[in-house]
C-alpha cells in the first residue's frame, strides 16, 4: 500500500485506516517507506525521471500562485488538499 497527499490532512487530522483486520485476515503487507530513506537512489530517479519527461512518458502537474501576497492562499489550499501536484507562487 502506498499513501501520498498525506499534507492535506495536517489541518483536518488524520482519518486512518477503519478496518485493519481485513488487512489481518488476508494476509496483506503493509510497509512504510520514505523517500528520504532512499536517498542513495536519488541521482538514479533523476534521470528516469527527466527521461520520461523528455520523452512525453510522464507529465507533472503544477498549481501556479502568482506573487508573494498570494503565498499565503498558495499554503491554504495545499494544505486544503485543493491542489495539484506541484504547488508554487511565481515571484516575477
Amino acid at each position: 500500500m502506498a499513501m501520498c497527499g498525506s499534507i492535506s490532512e495536517y489541518e483536518s487530522g488524520s482519518a486512518g485506516p477503519r478496518n485493519l483486520f481485513l488487512a489481518v485476515s488476508k494476509d496483506l503487507p503493509l510497509r512504510g517507506f520514505r523517500g528520504s530513506s532512499n536517498l542513495h537512489l536519488m541521482g538514479q530517479m533523476q534521470r528516469q525521471m527527466a527521461g520520461w519527461l523528455r520523452d512525453g512518458e510522464m507529465e507533472h502537474r503544477e498549481t501556479v500562485f502568482a506573487g508573494l501576497e498570494s503565498a499565503p492562499q498558495a499554503l491554504t489550499e495545499l494544505i486544503a488538499g485543493r491542489t495539484t501536484g506541484k504547488t508554487l507562487v511565481r515571484l516575477s
